[in-house]
């Protein structure tokens, strides 16, 4: 796994955010 400063940020944010909204998907 490598580590680019701002790629890896912005894919972070992003994970992050899907994943609530993943996880109320499942829940419903």
């Amino acid at each position: 796994m490598r580590m680019e400063g701002n790629g890896t940020r912005k894919a972070m944010t992003r994970f992050l955010r899907l994943l609530p909204a993943m996880v109320i998907g499942g829940e419903r």
